[in-house]
């Protein structure tokens, strides 16, 4: 079963075209449940055939999206269906594909060192119910 929060021995969608379709998260780096900008390292356990990732190999990652809520200051707030991340590569904040499959939550936007800003065209800004903001 995918948890909601980050926590050691969890399994988490992949979000970009590496080839890797989940990750079994094994060390956090922060002493608390993983939420969204968190780092993570984590072993393969699902690969798509023809790749060149294979199961069991260790990469670090970031998590993306959650399925729990995250709230903002202007009062909206914003919730993904699945947990999910994107594998960087080891002593970078550069992504280890060229490509996101989906959308990535705004809070990523405002971290200036990740380059996951080009990779989407989607960032997701509101979802309070209504079209406007406020």
């Amino acid at each position: 079963m995918l948890s909601t929060f980050l926590s050691n021995n969890s399994k988490v969608w992949i979000l970009d075209n590496t080839g890797a379709s989940r990750i079994r998260s094994i060390g956090l780096y922060r002493n608390r449940p993983g939420i969204i900008t968190d780092l993570f390292v984590g072993s393969i356990a699902r690969v798509k055939p023809k790749r060149k990732i294979k199961r069991g190999q260790i990469f670090r990652a970031i998590l993306v999206q959650t399925r729990n809520f995250v709230f903002r200051k202007i009062g909206a707030y914003i919730r993904s269906l699945a947990t999910r991340s994107i594998l960087i590569k080891r002593n970078e904040y550069m992504p280890l594909s060229n490509r996101v499959n989906g959308f990535i939550f705004y809070e990523i936007k405002l971290i200036r060192e990740y380059k996951f800003n080009s990779l989407t065209v989607y960032i997701a800004l509101f979802n309070n119910g209504r079209n406007n903001p406020a």
